[in-house]
């Protein structure tokens, strides 16, 4: 009789202790990551790699940010071809590509355009063998739709939402980079994330998105019935007024030119 008071103590004991523990903490990501910010083109249909295409706008700054383990931040301007390769999967798992909130030009001019990036010198690729995922990382405060700049009717193809800013492609672990710019060979293994970015110099004003979305159209041709300019109209919500910290890198006031997806 003593051994079943005994085990009947310890059984209440031991659900006591499980009803008052702490809940767990949410998991937070360990894994090698490449950011993508500001004005910038990527190209999701070539089969061996994911293309970040840097498209020639005066009055940016575009560069690479190597974030080590140590904290330590090296930062070189983004030109030239490079490749950022990571260790492959070794089961061959299909990349999670999660950016509905990216914008793509699809949505814009249907079928009617063709993209004119291959003659683009500037380029970072990143082998989908070593992509774990690419996701959404931050998104405009602000509801944006587009409006043609010629009658200012609205794109009814595109719909209405908060715009990204910046992606995340969480990698397996970084095997190579093949960086142009870069002065000596950087360990990979030393590399815990890598940032790369075009936004404006001036940033006084404080959303620029309309004004500087044009520079897209540099990158493709339209067919006549689909020869006319769009622009980014807000629909609603405001421009924040303190800096938005969380977990993003980038801290700042501004709306940004966003990237857009290219097919």
């Amino acid at each position: 009789m003593r051994v079943r008071i005994l085990l009947a103590a310890v059984s209440v004991f031991a659900v006591c202790l499980t009803t008052l523990s702490l809940p767990a903490q949410p998991e937070v990501s360990t894994s090698p990551a490449v950011f993508v910010r500001g004005l910038m083109i990527l190209e999701f249909g070539q089969k061996d790699a994911l293309r970040i295409v840097l498209p020639d706008a005066p009055g940016h700054k575009a560069t690479v940010t190597f974030v080590m383990n140590d904290g330590k931040r090296i930062v070189i301007p983004f030109k030239g071809h490079s490749t950022i390769k990571a260790v492959s999967d070794p089961e061959g798992s299909t990349p999670v590509v999660k950016v509905p909130e990216l914008v793509r030009m699809k949505e814009l001019y249907g079928d009617g355009f063709t993209p004119l990036i291959d003659r683009v010198a500037d380029r970072i690729e990143i082998p989908w063998s070593g992509i774990r995922s690419v996701k959404t990382e931050k998104v405009t405060d602000s509801r944006y739709t587009f409006v043609r700049k010629d009658n200012g009717e609205e794109i009814t193809s595109f719909r209405p939402r908060n715009i990204a800013e910046s992606l995340r492609i969480e990698l397996g672990s970084f095997e190579s980079l093949h960086v142009n710019g870069l002065k000596r060979e950087m360990d990979a293994a030393q590399v815990k994330e890598i940032r790369i970015e075009q936004v404006p110099k001036d940033m006084t004003t404080a959303d620029v998105y309309p004004d500087h979305f044009h520079h897209y159209f540099h990158y493709i041709a339209r067919a006549a019935s689909q020869n006319f300019d769009v622009e980014p109209r807000k629909v609603s919500g405001a421009i924040s007024r303190s800096p938005r910290v969380g977990q993003s890198f980038w801290i700042d006031l501004f709306v940004i030119c966003g990237p857009i997806r290219i097919d």
